[in-house]
């Protein structure tokens, strides 16, 4: 049952980073005139506003789940073991 705990966790953090970078680089290219570029503009910052939203949740659930998930967990000691191994290429 773990495993599948962290393995929906884990899914749940790859679907919300994927959430944030499609909304941070989609735009709708053309405007086409004065009467839809404001409609164009609230589009924009509804796409960005659901790209930082999302960016805050995978944040706070990241560090909440970071402590409890044995997966996390081993993600976060092998991240800091590569930190403190010297670079021998430079």
């Amino acid at each position: 049952m773990k495993i599948l705990k962290s393995i929906i966790r884990l899914m749940i953090l790859l679907s919300l980073s994927t959430s944030v970078l499609i909304t941070i680089f989609i735009a709708d290219p053309n405007p086409i005139g004065p009467s839809t570029f404001g409609l164009w503009v609230l589009s924009l910052l509804g796409s960005k506003l659901i790209a930082v939203l999302s960016a805050v949740a995978l944040v706070l659930l990241y560090n909440v789940w970071a402590r409890r998930d044995p997966w996390l967990m081993r993600f976060e000691r092998w991240c800091r073991r590569a930190e403190e191994t010297p670079d021998y290429y430079s």
